[in-house]
């Protein structure tokens, strides 16, 4: 699912969606770790059988507490998110202990039966206002989590006991930094207006997120021309900002977005 680089190392997350699970040998998804050029690659971490792959893993400095307070040297964390139900009743990411090598965790959320248990992607963002520089964890179904950094905390992180985003219908499925803002993509379902879409977070003490609205065409499908990946380009036309390239599944579309307009302007490039 990703390659990661991390101290100078190589991480692979692995998925076994279409792995045979009921085979006596079926080990699960694991993190593989190659830590030189000419080293071979080995077994990092073992998620269990009961995981079909781990969808999320992120590299990330850390340079702040949770008050905001700048920290003695920034902290490396290697952070994955765990697909399945090997902790039933629980959300979880894990941590990579830098010293001893271990993968500790940490429980985003408990959620006895409710839906969208997989965390689908982890990464960090500095809030504009508070200056605190948090964790984000997405899941499955449609909300989103934030952390401070704790080193007293398991897997040295800190969730805020609600999700910052939630009462989303589908998937949150990507997301980037612009300017110093933070985009989300989130799946668009037809028989939901407004539900679906890009949305902006608004940083701050209470920080809110807004809609932008959707793209694409609606057509007969599960999703609706899903954002499956947004990064940051500089404008093409040479302003000095960021603009978003966005490729969508479903209807094939490469395109660049102006979100800087309301609404974000589109063009379609392939």
């Amino acid at each position: 699912n990703y390659l990661v680089v991390h101290d100078g190392k190589l991480f692979a997350s692995i998925g076994t969606w279409n792995a045979n699970r009921e085979a006596e040998s079926y080990t699960g998804p694991m993190v593989l770790v190659k830590e030189g050029a000419n080293e071979p690659w080995r077994v990092d971490f073992e998620a269990g059988r009961n995981s079909v792959r781990i969808a999320a893993l992120a590299s990330m400095e850390i340079t702040t507490d949770g008050e905001g307070r700048p920290l003695p040297r920034p902290v490396h964390l290697l952070a994955g998110g765990v697909s399945g139900f090997q902790h039933p009743g629980e959300v979880t990411v894990f941590t990579r202990n830098e010293e001893t090598g271990a993968w500790e965790k940490s429980v985003v959320t408990r959620r006895e039966g409710r839906r969208g248990g997989e965390i689908r992607h982890v990464f960090d963002h500095v809030d504009s206002v508070t200056g605190v520089h948090h964790v984000f964890a997405t899941t499955s179904g449609g909300e989103l989590h934030r952390a401070s950094y704790d080193p007293d905390a398991p897997g040295r992180l800190r969730w805020s006991p609600e999700p910052e985003l939630e009462g989303r219908l589908a998937r949150i499925m990507s997301r980037v930094v612009v300017d110093g803002q933070l985009y989300l993509a989130v799946d668009i379902t037809p028989d939901a207006p407004k539900n679906g879409g890009l949305f902006r977070r608004v940083d701050g003490e209470e920080p809110r997120w807004e809609w932008l609205g959707e793209w694409g065409s609606r057509i007969q499908h599960v999703g609706v021309a899903w954002i499956r990946g947004m990064t940051a380009i500089p404008d093409p036309k040479g302003s000095g900002r960021d603009w978003i390239l966005a490729s969508r599944e479903t209807d094939g579309v490469v395109e660049v977005i102006d979100p800087s307009n309301s609404p974000p302007a589109r063009t379609v490039e392939f």
